[in-house]
């Protein structure tokens, strides 16, 4: 609103340079909160300029190094000259801790901050912004930023993340994923998924990676904490949604899809069917199968639903599955010049970035190099990422997903029919290695596999997932 004056603390401002000034060595109490920039006078700003150039020496700030540095660099006079100087160090009465006066400081500054990008993001918008979509992302990261940037809030002592290892411990008896696979013998493997990590599922086309991400997405879907379903989030760049429900139902509900497609669903399958929907149609997943999404937007939209979900009370978002990286659009406004692999790294750092930001586990598909194919047994390994870049080095985990099945065709011998390996590549917490198990193409399934039974034709005692 023009002719209201900005947000300011001019007697704040006075204090916490008092305190400082006061007693320099508290200087490095605040040196990762304050920014020259989070001061509104122009004298105030211009003397903790000073104060962080001497405290980053490696000199004491005190009034009178401040004093000298202001009068060399000429800035003496600017600020009003040593009177002000004194002013500043002898007549403030100190109210306030010191950490709380940088907080509030900071705090003023980003609320002034935000007044002043919304401004011009409101004059800006009468005018040619060029591409939209990139703009709007552009000023959602900018006001963004004033939400995710407060310095001085991430660290802790090793002596508490001791105690909230041993909390958690306590708690479960061992450090678990909060979100579990129903693969078994994964979940064995790798603890299940944990917040703050990102899963990447790899395989060439065809080797049921959408499956495998969907049906951990079903069965987080089915898990509650506390008195909150699992939120589940797909972003599907590449399926539309009715096409990964009707996956979901068959699955689930262990109906053959090619019964579903020519019209010839048994009553037995329907009753089925009609019991997953029931519980499938309440739980927390959503899909958004809009295609080439940037990073940002699919962040913005999972922030979004997490904000929703925390609102409801109802459900707690606990996975993001995105389907896959490729298909993701990794540039940046009018910015063509990049590299394929550029773009992918670009994608794939934001996917971590949005693990971590979130505190959930974030499962991300990508594709394989074709070259994988002309190897000897045709089992990826982490230079078949295709277009890997920074994918390997971003994830926490890499999974692999081969069935041999796929290349023999019918020269499977019957022992191999229906068997599948995941081969975790990389667990940056835990070991590598091979799991087994049965896939079922019909259901569009992995099952564990009983090691002495593993025939596909024994599925009716598998158990399922």
């Amino acid at each position: 609103m023009r002719g209201v004056p900005p947000r300011a603390d001019l007697a704040l401002e006075a204090d916490l340079l008092s305190q400082v000034l006061h007693k320099p060595e508290r200087f490095i109490e605040v040196a990762g909160i304050v920014r020259p920039e989070h001061f509104f006078n122009e004298a105030n700003r211009a003397i903790w300029e000073a104060i962080a150039e001497l405290g980053d020496g490696g000199l004491e700030p005190n009034e009178t190094n401040t004093r000298t540095l202001l009068s060399a660099r000429k800035r003496l006079d600017d600020i009003g000259g040593a009177k002000y100087l004194w002013e500043i160090v002898n007549s403030r009465a100190y109210v306030h801790k010191l950490d709380e006066l940088a907080t509030n400081l900071r705090d003023i500054w980003r609320v002034r901050e935000l007044g002043n990008r919304a401004m011009r993001i409101a004059s800006e918008c009468h005018g040619d912004v060029g591409d939209v979509q990139a703009y709007i992302e552009r000023t959602e990261t900018e006001v963004g930023e004033l939400a995710r940037g407060v310095i001085g809030s991430s660290m802790i002592t090793i002596g508490d993340s001791i105690r909230q290892v041993a909390k958690e411990l306590q708690e479960v008896g061992h450090q678990r994923g909060r979100v579990q696979t129903g693969l078994r013998d994964y979940d064995e493997k790798t603890l299940g998924l944990h917040d703050g990590e990102v899963t990447i599922i790899a395989a060439r086309p065809g080797m049921g990676k959408s499956a495998l991400a969907m049906q951990w997405a079903c069965h987080a879907a089915k898990t509650r904490t506390g008195d909150k379903t699992c939120g589940v989030i797909v972003f599907s760049l590449e399926m539309p949604h009715r096409k990964l429900t009707t996956r979901a139902l068959c699955s689930l509900a262990r109906v053959d899809s090619n019964e579903l497609r020519s019209g010839g669903v048994t009553p037995r399958s329907w009753q089925s069917m009609t019991e997953v929907a029931s519980w499938l149609g309440t739980s927390a997943l959503v899909f958004d199968d809009k295609p080439a999404q940037t990073p940002l937007e699919i962040r913005s939209k999972a922030r979004l639903q997490q904000a929703r979900w925390r609102k409801e009370g109802v459900a707690e978002l606990g996975l993001v599955v995105v389907d896959y990286l490729q298909l993701m659009n990794g540039t940046l406004g009018k910015d063509r010049g990049v590299s394929r692999e550029q773009e992918v790294s670009r994608c794939s750092a934001a996917m971590k970035q949005m693990a971590k930001e979130l505190g959930v586990p974030v499962v991300v598909l990508s594709q394989l190099n074709r070259g994988v194919e002309k190897t000897k047994d045709r089992r990826p390994t982490l230079s078949d990422l295709r277009e890997s870049g920074s994918i390997e080095q971003d994830a926490d985990n890499v999974v692999f997903i081969h069935r041999e099945e796929y290349y023999l065709k019918e020269r499977t011998p019957k022992e191999q029919q229906g068997m599948a390996e995941i081969i975790i590549a990389k667990q940056r917490d835990g070991s590598t290695g091979t799991i087994e198990a049965r896939w079922f193409g019909k259901y569009t399934i992995f099952a564990d596999v009983d090691k002495a039974h593993s025939y596909v034709d024994d599925y009716d005692n598998a158990g399922g997932f």
